[in-house]
């Protein structure tokens, strides 16, 4: 999502991807705001969001000799924290008027960057690998830290639970409304770091690696099949944002094999110009999908579209919101770009 700001690193390709990425953000949304739960997002699910972490890591650097540690905290303050800052406070008003929140939780998560995870997680990723290789670059230290980070945020999986009790019953340490993340959401950041590792190592290797469409038609086989015999038999599953992983290791392939498809379908089809603005600028997109969602199924509710939870039904409304979206992120990318951390 972060360094859309380097004309040097913008590639239509990626754009392409994101673009493809957050609308799928929108489709799976829609399911929670007017479906009856994930009914078919879980063909997308493993590599939707870890997608996004892989293209940020692809994009953190060109050389990992190079990498800057004071010019990459100037990046994460301008791309990501500004807006998240400015949009996390800004929707506190609609989330107590939807919702019937706690205002004072609501300020607290948004304090200790539990607020909108997707956008806390990249930049602590970010700030992570740019210490990481600060000084004394290596991919030996890059792949040891990957390793420790994931293995710290594998057994928060599983030891969750046993946190001590002064920390449950720390609105500041845990909260109510968001029980399943960290402060920082470290938690979810130290499982997702193993996807911005490898977006880092396959920008050194990109040239090397030459997949045809054959393996390309192969591979998405494959990935219909294994997903869809997953899905009948064995059930795992990701929910990010809850940190909530079924067969963690086999969903982490399942992702890794979506993401190589989507990689190369849209080096094959990278010019679509609605997919790329949505990609171009997709963190302002990010922000104002739940409000966008919120209005549209609304509206949806009162006059009755389609199936409620049908394909069809959830397709149109993730259009119709990404839709409307589209004006109000012209007005900000035009009158107010350093939302979105341009100049």
């Amino acid at each position: 999502m972060n360094g859309h700001n380097d004309p040097l690193m913008r590639k239509d390709w990626i754009d392409w991807s994101r673009g493809i990425l957050m609308f799928l953000v929108y489709v799976y949304h829609s399911e929670v705001y007017y479906g009856d739960g994930h009914s078919w997002s879980w063909t997308f699910a493993p590599f939707f969001l870890t997608g996004f972490f892989f293209i940020s890591g692809y994009l953190f650097c060109k050389d990992l000799y190079a990498v800057s540690l004071s010019k990459k905290c100037k990046q994460i303050l301008k791309g990501l924290l500004i807006p998240y800052l400015f949009f996390t406070i800004l929707f506190i008003v609609p989330k107590f008027l939807f919702y019937q929140s706690d205002v004072q939780q609501l300020i607290i998560d948004v304090f200790m960057f539990r607020a909108s995870w997707f956008v806390v997680v990249i930049g602590i990723l970010q700030l992570i690998y740019a210490i990481t290789l600060y000084k004394s670059p290596s991919n030996k230290k890059l792949f040891f830290t990957t390793f420790v980070l994931f293995l710290i945020g594998y057994l928060s999986v599983y030891l969750y639970q046993d946190i001590p009790t002064f920390v449950a019953n720390s609105s500041w340490l845990q909260s109510p409304l968001l029980p399943n993340r960290f402060p920082f959401c470290l938690n979810i950041a130290f499982v997702m770091c193993p996807f911005f590792y490898l977006g880092i190592v396959y920008r050194q290797i990109k040239r090397e690696i030459k997949i045809s469409v054959k393996a390309l038609i192969i591979m998405i086989a494959v990935y219909t099949i294994i997903i869809s015999v997953d899905r009948l038999y064995i059930g795992s599953n990701i929910t990010i944002a809850m940190h909530e992983y079924i067969n963690l290791p086999i969903v982490f392939l399942y992702g890794l094999l979506g993401i190589v498809i989507l990689i190369e379908v849209s080096k094959r089809i990278y010019k679509v110009r609605f997919i790329n603005y949505i990609g171009k600028h997709s963190i302002l997109f990010y922000f104002l999908n739940g409000i966008a969602l919120q209005f549209v199924t609304k509206a949806a509710n009162i006059i009755s579209i389609g199936n409620r939870g049908g394909y069809l039904s959830i397709i149109f409304i993730a259009t119709i919101a990404c839709l409307l979206t589209f004006p109000v992120v012209w007005f900000i990318t035009r009158y107010f770009p350093f939302l979105e951390g341009r100049k």
